[in-house]
């Protein structure tokens, strides 16, 4: 893309072109190479401070009570209903449970506004909810559809009825709005989750984050599946989400294979021990010799 870019521009001084023109190609050219450059710095991967939060998931308690978390929270808030941070930690519940399911952006999330971006389908047993955003307002240009489900549908509801009026007393199309219905600020929110989850977890864990744990999530019990969670998060191409997601995917892989080859040596011990006490019975083998 740089060399047709700069064989264009060269092509325009032979062809005589107009200085406008020369000048388009040269802010086209300067575009083209500012973007490599943007791509060769994001093929860097994930910081180390994500990669040490996505390392701490090889701890199964940790990553019980992250996957917990949105459940913790709301229990901690149901018995004590009447403090004054008790529907704000619903919201705050609400939230990471939504970025846990559907591992949206933070932008894509604090914006969701019922009946519109967030809604519910049909009527009575039928009925379910769904999150839609149009590709204009994500950020790599992807339509995105998630389908809720189970206990994420019954957090919703139970938000929408119980907590939300708590929180702001007048109409508004918002979600997550503050006290005077406006759209809820992202730093706002990303402060909530923040808290929240250093809280329970013992660490301060952003929005962003937890896309990541999302699909560190799935990849730790799914090491093949990089295409499904690609095409989950909206990836445009798979080499990004192999870009992040494929070393815990090569180390959950590697365990598979090493819990394979200890299962292979453990059957194939069993199948020489068999076959050396029977051939030791026909005066064929030493079985101290050849027992491993």
């Amino acid at each position: 893309m740089v060399q047709m870019a700069l064989r264009a521009l060269v092509i325009a001084h032979w062809c005589n072109f107009s200085q406008d023109d020369i000048q388009r190609l040269e802010n086209i050219s300067f575009n083209v190479r500012q973007q490599m450059r943007d791509e060769r710095g994001s093929r860097r991967g994930m910081t180390a401070k994500n990669r040490a939060l996505l390392d701490r998931l090889d701890d199964q308690r940790f990553a019980d009570h992250v996957q917990l978390l949105p459940l913790i929270l709301l229990d901690r808030a149901l018995k004590k209903p009447d403090r004054r941070s008790a529907p704000a930690m619903v919201r705050t519940a609400l939230a990471i449970e939504i970025l846990l399911i559907s591992s949206v952006r933070r932008a894509n999330l604090v914006d969701l506004e019922l009946g519109k971006s967030i809604r519910k389908i049909g009527h009575g047993k039928d009925a379910f909810w769904v999150i839609e955003r149009d590709g204009v307002e994500v950020k790599n240009e992807e339509d995105l559809r998630f389908k809720l489900e189970g206990s994420t549908v019954e957090l919703l509801e139970l938000y929408l009825r119980d907590w939300r009026p708590k929180l702001c007393p007048h109409p508004s199309p918002w979600l997550f709005p503050p006290t005077d219905g406006t759209c809820l600020d992202p730093r706002t929110m990303a402060h909530a989750v923040g808290a929240q989850s250093k809280r329970v977890l013992g660490m301060a864990i952003t929005p962003h984050q937890f896309r990541h744990i999302s699909a560190a999530l799935w990849m730790k019990d799914n090491p093949e599946g990089i295409f499904t969670i690609s095409q989950h998060l909206g990836h445009r191409d798979v080499n990004t989400t192999r870009r992040y997601y494929a070393p815990p995917q090569q180390r959950q892989a590697s365990r598979h294979f090493q819990e394979h080859i200890l299962r292979s040596r453990e059957t194939a011990r069993i199948r020489i021990k068999r076959t050396t006490r029977r051939k030791c019975g026909d005066g064929g083998f030493d079985e101290r010799r050849d027992l491993l």
